[in-house]
């Protein structure tokens, strides 16, 4: 009786203690998941204000979609101390922090990094839990993080030279790829030495409104940024230094050529009906309509030169020395497959939109490189280096310097140029 008892007894604590821990259960599944850490490591580079430079975070460990692969290291994200006392950090400590992802009001007390005026990006604006880390990280992360960067006249080539705490040299262009190269442990020591010895830490910013700056960040010892007007920069004697640095790295490249199109030069022999000097200007077609609206065109001149959307008619006609283009289209008015459904230009002569057509320079004959030799394969876009191209010989580039100068300067479309019995167009010079 006792032993039933004490097991019914038994049973019934034994239920009510399952019970109690179901509840418990079901508390923890309810409770919020605790956010991830998204962690980042900096280098200090200015005390006052007090500024970082990023050198490792959580999002360059991320796969896929979540990888910020553009997040380079820069100190262009500074962030300035708001309400966490930072004055322990020293100038140089690498230090770890966490970034809060929330809203700024969800964030416990912490240090602002984003400035005012600066649009919201990655990584979130605001750090907390700020410590300094040990001796080991400040050796792995020793050759992280830039040095200096260098924006000449933005009217030059060279739109920018970058050297980073490991000696790699970026010098990029406008619409003429880059270059990377590297610099020793000694020359590092040399740019930082020249550096300090003309003064250059002193210089203050521009307040002109003048657009043509040069401009000149550095963290040599601490985080420094100034622009000034290009009549200022024959007093800071360090420019010239990074001029010769640049001029250096320009001389070593490899130049490459190639070109988009290559358009073969034909001879008109329909100048009696149509004379191209003259038709190249609009009111030719107006005055003339009704007497070509009533000519069809040759069906070998049709098939060659009629429009193709999305594509370039690959031929040129030379009449009384000029080169002319010519196109047949689909015209409203009736006229489509006659001789006044027509567009013309060439000869020199501009059209609507003010471009002129038709003046093709001769390819320089005491080149060594020749057009002809180019890869038949077409200019593709600058992430693919323009395509496959041709080197251009090292002797051409000293000699023609300036001719490959304007070659650079031919804009996004390209330079085009005549050799033999074809017109090479869209050609493009790129250096690596």
């Amino acid at each position: 009786m006792t032993t039933r008892i004490w097991i019914r007894i038994t049973g019934f604590l034994l239920l009510v203690t399952a019970i109690h821990v179901g509840s418990v259960t079901a508390q923890v599944v309810k409770r919020e998941k605790v956010r991830e850490k998204i962690w980042f490591i900096a280098r200090v580079v200015s005390t006052e204000p007090f500024m970082l430079e990023y050198v490792d975070d959580w999002y360059r460990h991320q796969p896929g979609h979540l990888r910020d692969v553009n997040h380079e290291v820069s100190t262009a994200t500074n962030p300035q101390a708001r309400t966490e006392d930072v004055r322990k950090f020293k100038l140089g400590d690498i230090i770890g922090g966490e970034f809060c992802a929330s809203s700024i009001d969800d964030c416990p007390p912490a240090v602002n990094v984003w400035q005012p005026g600066q649009e919201l990006s990655l990584p979130p604006n605001i750090a907390i839990n700020l410590k300094r880390l040990g001796k080991e990280y400040e050796l792995k992360y020793r050759r992280q993080g830039s040095l200096l960067t260098y924006r000449p006249d933005p009217r030059d080539l060279v739109q920018s030279m970058t050297i980073y705490r490991d000696g790699t040299v970026d010098i990029v262009t406008i619409g003429a790829g880059g270059l990377r190269r590297q610099l020793s442990e000694n020359e590092l020591k040399t740019l930082e030495k020249a550096f300090f010895a003309d003064g250059t830490d002193n210089v203050v910013s521009s307040k002109s409104e003048g657009y043509f700056k040069l401009g000149l960040t550095t963290v040599f010892g601490k985080y420094r940024s100034f622009v000034v007007d290009q009549a200022a920069k024959r007093d800071i004697a360090f420019t010239s230094v990074l001029d010769d640095l640049i001029e250096k790295q320009m001389r070593t490249a490899i130049y490459r050529i190639n070109y988009r199109w290559r358009l073969l030069i034909k001879d008109w022999k329909y100048g009696d009906t149509l004379p191209l000097d003259e038709a190249v200007d609009r009111r030719y077609r107006f005055v003339h309509w009704n007497a070509l609206s009533q000519i069809k065109v040759p069906s070998e001149l049709w098939d060659e030169a009629r429009e193709r959307y999305g594509e370039v008619n690959l031929h040129v006609y030379r009449y009384k020395g000029g080169f002319y283009t010519i196109q047949f289209g689909t015209c409203t008015d009736g006229s489509t497959g006659t001789w006044a459904c027509y567009l013309a230009a060439g000869g020199g002569k501009p059209v609507e939109d003010g471009r002129v057509w038709g003046i093709y320079e001769e390819w320089p004959k005491d080149l060594q490189m020749k057009l002809e030799d180019i890869p038949k394969d077409g200019l593709i876009s600058s992430s693919s280096l323009f395509g496959k191209g041709l080197d251009i010989p090292r002797s051409d580039v000293e000699k023609h310097r300036e001719f490959f100068k304007a070659l650079f300067n031919s804009g996004t479309g390209g330079a085009s140029y005549r050799e033999g019995e074809y017109i090479y167009s869209g050609l493009k010079v790129w250096i690596h």
